[in-house]
This record gives C-alpha cells, structure tokens and sequence, in this order.
C-alpha cells in the first residue's frame, strides 16, 4: 500500500522491488509481514518503509525482521514530516528518509522534495546525482574562487529543488508548527464526531510517537451497510470530496510483470483496500466543515441497534465488574502489536458488540492500550473470565502454537459458588461450571 514512485524509484536503480503485506488494521508492514517475505522472497538488499498518512512505522524493528542494519532502509516519509517514531522524529531513523513538499503536503511549497541522511557518502552523492551526476553546480562553478571545470562519473538526473521553492520552503516553515497542531485538532474533532458510527473503524493515535495526520483514513466495514465506492458517490452528491489514496501495487500490470511478489499473496492488502477512505483533511478545514462531514456520513450509516446490555453472569455471582456497557466483555489473548490493534479497533466500532476489557499475554513486559490494562498470563484465563464477567475470549496472537492455542481454547472451568442454581431449579448445582465462550454458568449434570 504505497504509491507507485516509490517502487519505481526501485525499478530505476536497477534493482527489482518486493512487495510485502500490510497489517488490515494499521495500513502498515509490520515484523510479522516482513518476515513472511523474507522467508518466501529471500532476504532484501535494502528495505524501503513507508510511515502511512503520517502514523510512525515501527523503523527499527522491521529493519530486523528483514535482518538488515539501518543504514540499508529508506523512509518513504513523503506523509510524514513532523512524525515522531518513539521520541524521535522521523527522518533520524535510518540511512536516509526521503519527504515530499507536493502541493497536498503538511509543509506545501509546490514541488520538490527532501532527503535527510547522516552518512556524509550518502550525502555528497545525492547533491551529484540530482544533478546530471556532476561534480560541481553552476553555483559552485562560477562562485568567486569557484573553478569552471566539472566532471560526471555516473549517470544523474535533473531533481534539483529550483531556487523559487526554496524561497517559498523557507517562509512555508514559519507556519509548520501550527498547520500541525490544527491537524491534530482537525483529527480529534472527527474522532469525536465519528466514533459512534456503527462500521466505521477510525485511524488510532500511535501508544507512542507522534501522528502527523497528514491524512485521515477511516475503513467503511460491511457494518455500516454501505459500500465504500457507494458512499464515496453519496458523500459526493452532497458535496463532500473524498478519495482513495493508494491503489496496492500488485494491482499494477506493470508491476505484476516486475515486482515479487509472495507466493501466498498480499491478503492484508487485499481485505484492506475495499474499506480505505480518505476524508477531507487540511489545516484550513473549518470546524463547521467536519461536523458537516461526520453529519453526512452519520446520516448515511444504518441506525444503531439499541440491544438491552445484559448483565454479566459472574456479576450476578458477585465477581466484580465495569461499570461501562456497550457490547459484550471481551477479553484479548496477546497485548502485542495485533491484540493491542484488535483491541482499539473494537473500542471504535461499537455496532460489533464486543467491549475489551482486559488484555492477557506471558510476557510480563506487555503492557495494555487505550486504558485496557493486561491482567494476567494466559494461564489466567479461566480465573479471568469468572473475575471479571468475561464473556468472549479473543486470540491475537499470529505466532502463537498450535499446542498453546488448545489450551487457551480449551474451556476453562471453574466450580460454581453455592448461590449458582441451574435454572428453574432453586438450590446450587455441584455440576456446574463457568463456560468462557458464552459468559455463562453451563450445567453439565
């Protein structure tokens, strides 16, 4: 899920690109999809990351799961100028970041674009290369004390930034830090105004970083009733511009001809490109102007089902609960990059009916997301889901062994406190047992 210049880039050095799945609920590659191509497309000589409409990519990691220091990835940060990766900006990250200032850009000078690099080699060769590949500009050359000879070892090419761009970069950057900050609002706003949205699945703040919200993408599942290309033509009747950003590259004759591609195909990608919807998204984008937006689409989506919440069976045994309703309680095996995803994709799309509450994972460094905590281990579940009124168990974890995955899903079971009765009978039941999968006391008398 990138644009087509970026492999083509690839395609122009020589070099034959591989295309590598994303995961459906960021956009982005992570090191589960990484190592997937590696293991069927053979280790890279390079890697090219790309920080999707401005959420930091995980840089460091996916560098390892290809097995490549740093110094061998490049950042496509063309949506992410003033992305933070941890506490550091993008563009420090890796052997070189490449930025975009196209018009549509968060730093808008028309054209042109910039490449950040530490390694002075790297460096010296750009500013030769963007220009015919010689050694020396026209300013260089006739500048007092310049010397008019030049030479050309290898071929370059005319991808200087004219002097009229730059000019306006510089008086753009004045600006920068608060178009940023009104993005944010811009994002914070919709979020508000959309979250209530039965099968509208809004883009997450990164747990750590700094999102540059240079797009806002939401993904239109089966939920809302509508299609995406069909809402995109209601939205469109009512004057509301949207778009599609990218279109995947295995998609591309011409890269189905040119790039690898894994053999088991691109499946994230796939299920996630029917969903993506770009909505209006620019600094100068009034407040009225997205409410009208989250009217419109709130509008268009089915009515919300009201569905009395049930109250627990552990909370009518006195095991302690939540206070908050809205779908039943779920708890989330695996606090990893998947479960943690899962889990703020739920919390944002309520008509699925399914509240996280907890996460549980055996590696005690995890920690939970969006004020889900992690309560235990995987070996807790059976105490869990009687403690805390669990009434769906959900595995995230795409590593996970098919031993250990039997014995998560097997049903944990626990003796039934003396007040548990099995219906209509009024005195307890001593062959009763608390049935995970369906958050219910279940006689197995």
């Amino acid at each position: 899920m990138t644009f087509c210049g970026a492999a083509e880039a690839i395609v122009h050095a020589g070099l034959r690109p591989v295309l590598v799945d994303v995961e459906p609920h960021t956009g982005l590659a992570s090191p589960r999809t990484v190592a997937t191509a590696v293991r069927t497309c053979g280790r890279p000589s390079a890697m090219v990351v790309l920080h999707f409409a401005g959420a930091p990519a995980p840089v460091e990691e996916l560098a390892e799961a290809a097995g490549l220091g740093p110094g061998l990835v490049v950042e496509d940060a063309a949506h992410a100028l003033g992305t933070f990766v941890g506490g550091r900006p993008v563009g420090a990250l890796s052997g070189a970041a490449c930025f975009s200032f196209y018009a549509t850009k968060n730093l808008p000078v028309g054209e042109g674009g910039m490449v950040t690099t530490d390694n002075e080699q790297t460096a010296a060769w750009i500013h030769r290369a963007r220009l015919h590949g010689m050694s020396a500009d026209a300013w260089r050359r006739n500048a007092p004390g310049g010397d008019w000879a030049y030479t050309v070892e290898e071929a370059g090419l005319k991808a200087n930034m004219t002097d009229v761009q730059a000019a306006i970069g510089r008086a753009q950057l004045r600006h920068l830090d608060g178009w940023q900050r009104r993005r944010e609002a811009v994002a914070r706003r919709y979020e508000d105004g959309l979250r209530q949205v039965p099968g509208l699945v809004l883009p997450a703040g990164p747990p750590a970083g700094r999102h540059a919200w240079h797009l806002y993408v939401v993904r239109v599942l089966s939920g809302f009733g509508t299609g995406r290309d069909e809402l995109i033509g209601r939205l469109a009747e009512r004057g509301i511009g949207t778009s599609v950003q990218f279109i995947p590259l295995h998609h591309m004759p011409y890269f189905r001809r040119h790039a690898i591609i894994p053999p088991e195909g691109l499946l994230g990608a796939e299920s996630l490109f029917p969903q993506l919807l770009s909505l209006p998204m620019y600094p100068a984008l009034p407040e009225r102007a997205v409410d009208r937006v989250c009217a419109e689409i709130a509008r268009l989506a089915p009515a919300p089902r009201r569905v009395p919440a049930a109250r627990p069976a552990a909370a009518r045994h006195g095991a302690p609960r939540s206070d908050r309703t809205g779908g039943l309680r779920t708890l989330v095996a695996g606090a990893g990059e998947a479960g943690r995803a899962l889990a703020r994709d739920l919390r944002g799309a309520p008509g699925f009916g399914l509240l996280p509450v907890g996460f549980v994972d055996d590696d005690p460094g995890k920690r939970g997301a969006d004020g889900v905590p992690v309560l235990g281990t995987l070996d807790d579940i059976g105490r869990l889901t009687l403690a805390h009124g669990i009434e769906v168990v959900v595995v995230a974890i795409p590593g996970l062994s098919a031993e250990r995955f039997r014995l998560v899903t097997t049903l944990p079971k626990r003796r039934a406190p003396a007040s548990a009765t099995c219906p209509p009978s009024s005195r307890p039941c001593a062959a009763m047992w608390w049935a995970a999968t369906c958050g219910r006391w279940t006689c197995t008398a």
